[in-house]
C-alpha cells in the first residue's frame, strides 16, 4: 500500500505503472483517440441499437442496407456532415465496424425474431 505522502516515482514502482503514465493521470492530462473521430457519439450509436431492437421486436429484422439507412437518416436529422461519407451514407464496411462490438445484442435481437415469427 501507497501512503499518502509517497512520490509518483514510488507510486508507481509500487503498482508496476510507468511514473509519466501516473504524473500525466494525476495532472489531467490525457491523450485524444487515435484515428478519424466518430460522427455518431455514444448515445447516437446506443439509440441507433434501440431502433434496430424496436424493428426486431416487431418481427422485422434490419438488414445492413437499411441500418445505413437508420444512419442516413441520423445524420441528416442532426445536420451532421461528414467528409468521409458520400451523401452522408455510410459503406457497408462501417456497417460491418459498428456491428462488430454490437454483434451479440443484434444476434439477440434477430433470435427472438425467429422465435416469434417461426
Amino acid at each position: 500500500m501507497v501512503h499518502a505522502a509517497a512520490t509518483i516515482r514510488t507510486a508507481a514502482e509500487a503498482f508496476k505503472i510507468h511514473h509519466t503514465t501516473l504524473s500525466c493521470r494525476l495532472l489531467g492530462k490525457t491523450t485524444e483517440r487515435h484515428g478519424r473521430p466518430t460522427a455518431l457519439s455514444v448515445s447516437k450509436e446506443t439509440d441507433l441499437v434501440g431502433y434496430i431492437s424496436v424493428l426486431s421486436t416487431w418481427g422485422f429484422p434490419a438488414t445492413t442496407f437499411e441500418i445505413l439507412h437508420l444512419v442516413k437518416n441520423m445524420l441528416d436529422r442532426c445536420r451532421l456532415v461528414t467528409d468521409h461519407v458520400v451523401n452522408n451514407f455510410p459503406g457497408t464496411e462501417w456497417a460491418s465496424v459498428f456491428l462488430t462490438p454490437n454483434t451479440t445484442e443484434c444476434l439477440g435481437m434477430l433470435l427472438k425474431c425467429i422465435e416469434k415469427h417461426p
